[in-house]
């Protein structure tokens, strides 16, 4: 978006030790805002009966922390409210927004271009077949993106509404609510290649800077591993000549 509707603040913003340092931030903000939860609850031998004897089991419950300084009533909802804003709702309503931006952008070029070039309309007409495959690429994506995160965040807050039993859930509704959570995270997994091949298949230039990137890498790296068996293949080669006829070589 920034490229394309602010070319001019691209070229400070969109720099690569801009871009490191905001990805080393969000890894790090990703990691302390989930930093808790390793130490939220804690784990206890059990010991019950089963089957006429005694076995022993581990229990979860919540830490004493988080009972004596947060409260659970507190600290649970602070915490699934912070992802639905910052993982779930924030990001899809960023990805609308900035899209349907980007989108009014490209409409308004591909009106600029029809202008400006009236007589070259072979080459105009392949300028926008390019702009509508990005703009249809991008529509796909934010459609994949928000078809797995938008059930993820109503049952995310479903969750939190039964912890703070503002709605009330019985334990078997419960258990499909955490299968359904599970299942969506599992979704959202698949799509992250799902969005790779949605590049690949819509987008020429894609597939043309992962060729280079990747593809020609990957045999110019194949081929300059494989010149000292060809050379001691070729250096035999050049023996047995030299043993049958080295009237070639001074010939030569």
């Amino acid at each position: 978006y920034v490229y394309i509707c602010h070319p001019t603040t691209a070229k400070s913003w969109c720099t690569r030790p801009r871009v490191w340092r905001t990805t080393i931030a969000l890894f790090l903000t990703a990691f302390l805002t989930q930093l808790s939860r390793f130490f939220d609850s804690k784990y206890e031998s059990t010991e019950f009966e089963w089957n006429g004897g005694r076995e022993w089991a581990c229990s979860r419950d919540i830490a004493d922390w988080v009972e004596g300084i947060v409260g659970a009533n507190i600290y649970f909802p602070i915490y699934y409210g912070f992802r639905i804003l910052f993982v779930n709702v924030g990001p899809c309503l960023a990805l609308v927004v900035l899209n349907l931006l980007l989108f009014r952008a490209l409409k308004n070029a591909q009106k600029k271009r029809k202008i400006l070039f009236k007589d070259k309309k072979t080459c105009e007409s392949k300028k926008i077949r390019d702009s509508n495959s990005t703009t249809y690429m991008l529509i796909v994506v934010v459609t994949v993106f928000l078809m797995v995160e938008i059930p993820m965040a109503v049952a995310t807050l479903i969750h939190i509404l039964a912890n703070m039993s503002i709605i009330s859930f019985a334990n078997e509704s419960y258990k499909y609510l955490k299968i359904t959570i599970l299942v969506s995270n599992f979704i959202i997994m698949l799509s992250f290649p799902l969005n790779f091949a949605i590049y690949c298949g819509m987008s020429a230039k894609f597939r043309i800077t992962f060729n280079e990137l990747v593809i020609k890498r990957f045999r110019t790296n194949r081929q300059a591993s494989e010149p000292n068996h060809y050379t001691h293949v070729n250096s035999q080669r050049l023996a047995i000549l030299w043993a049958h006829s080295p009237y070639i070589f001074f010939k030569c």
